[in-house]
């Protein structure tokens, strides 16, 4: 009887020590709402609600992990200079559109897919120089 009770305490603790390093060794979701400062700004004759992008640490993480955004309309990426822009679907649970931004005035537009549509990592970029970029799930 001691012996069975010992092997069952030692499946029990062999199973949660398993169950704590899976847990742990998984993907930490990173991004939250709260992270980020929320702005309404007017786009396209309406007023949106965006998380705001604008470090480079906010930045690199942008939509990541997101599966909705049910406080926000998208994301307004802001950069300190003009450039060619490139974003990637990694780790991104949502299809976007991207709206390229030279201040105010749209450059272009791209469509992302979500890592789960796409299957592999889709890379788009700006057409011109931009310096704002909006990801809107769609």
């Amino acid at each position: 009887m001691n012996k069975k009770i010992t092997i069952l305490f030692a499946l029990i603790i062999i199973t949660a020590a398993g169950a704590f390093l899976f847990l742990d060794s998984q993907p930490k979701l990173p991004n939250s709402v709260g992270e980020f400062q929320i702005q309404t700004v007017q786009f396209q004759g309406k007023p949106h609600r965006f998380l705001i992008a604008d470090t480079p640490e906010k930045q690199e993480k942008g939509l990541m992990f997101f599966r909705s955004l049910p406080q926000a309309d998208g994301m307004l990426f802001v950069f300190s200079e003009k450039q060619i822009l490139s974003f990637w679907n990694k780790n991104t649970r949502m299809n976007l559109k991207l709206y390229w931004l030279n201040d105010d005035e749209i450059v272009g537009t791209s469509q992302l897919p979500s890592i789960e549509v796409s299957k592999e990592i889709v890379t788009v970029t700006s057409p011109k120089p931009a310096n704002k970029v909006l990801e809107i799930p769609e």
